[in-house]
């Protein structure tokens, strides 16, 4: 199973547990607070959602990963495009950090 499919398929599993947010308005808002263990971006997110979230995450210590286009996490949660997720549980965090390596 490639790194993808290894991140889709705990994705499907954190958001059956309601421990994502999807999209910037709700994973900025969730990191804010203190509330993201994690974040997953896009591979073709804008170069400015990138910069702000790479300065956010540092600033929090929040581990950022990258795979995946838009329209591919669109299409897993039933959506048109979703190209920033936030995780927020740390055990979930920890599963996608294992996948990266």
């Amino acid at each position: 199973m490639n790194e993808i499919d290894q991140t889709l398929k705990m994705l499907g599993f954190a958001h059956r547990a309601r421990k994502l947010s999807l999209g910037m308005t709700s994973t900025l808002s969730l990191l804010k607070k203190g509330k993201t263990h994690a974040i997953i971006l896009a591979s073709d997110v804008s170069q400015n959602a990138d910069r702000k979230f790479q300065t956010l995450a540092v600033q929090g210590r929040v581990p950022i990963f990258r795979c995946g286009t838009k329209s591919q996490f669109g299409r897993f949660f039933g959506r048109e495009e979703v190209g920033i997720i936030g995780i927020g549980d740390a055990a979930f965090a920890k599963a996608i950090q294992k996948i990266f390596g």
